[in-house]
């Protein structure tokens, strides 16, 4: 069945007739095989389902006592969250410098799900799996980092940054000073003679 948020507002709709009573979709009554009565007309509106799986009646009763139900099955399912921890977002780093990525990701129903995170960037796809991976193979531009995770349920959750890789710095050679040489002493040669 359709999987819904806790707290979301969901529309049950449904339409009763009779061939002797005629129109009786304000009298249809609605339960929940979870929660129990849930409230009566053609139409409700629910936001108070508890987590997990509900098979959803809708009954009616003509003025001759005859009943005619019809039910579906819907899932209540907290979507798992996602945190990412490092690095920050809008990080800048340098073309093989290598990236440490960190989140940790948790589901109401199945607890902890760090290990199931699934790691991808914008520009070089899927980049591994778990709650901490090194990457140093990002190339140049601005990528879309994203730490997914999928419940039990197949509900998924999920989290972003950005982080900007920067080519590597060039070094050129300058000179830093100036040498110059000037004679601080003069030297003077005189031969002399030997007897």
């Amino acid at each position: 069945g359709a999987v819904f948020a806790p707290a979301e507002a969901i529309d049950f709709t449904a339409v009763a007739a009779d061939a002797e009573d005629g129109d009786l979709s304000a009298a249809i009554v609605w339960t929940s095989d979870v929660d129990g009565a849930l409230g009566t007309g053609g139409t409700i509106t629910v936001d108070t389902l508890s987590l997990g799986t509900h098979t959803i009646t809708a009954a009616v009763t003509d003025s001759s006592l005859l009943t005619a139900s019809d039910a579906i099955t819907i899932v209540v399912n907290d979507v798992p969250t996602v945190t990412i921890t490092a690095p920050a977002d809008e990080s800048q780093v340098t073309v093989g410098d290598e990236v440490v990525f960190t989140a940790t990701a948790a589901d109401t129903e199945d607890g902890d799900l760090t290990a199931g995170i699934i790691w991808t960037s914008s520009l070089d796809g899927e980049l591994g799996t778990g709650g901490t991976i090194n990457v140093t193979t990002l190339t140049l531009g601005t990528h879309t980092i994203t730490a997914s995770v999928t419940d039990g349920d197949e509900t998924a959750g999920s989290a972003e940054i950005t982080v900007t890789v920067n080519p590597a710095p060039t070094a050129t050679a300058t000179p830093t000073a100036t040498v110059t040489v000037t004679p601080t002493a003069t030297v003077t040669v005189t031969p002399t003679e030997t007897p």
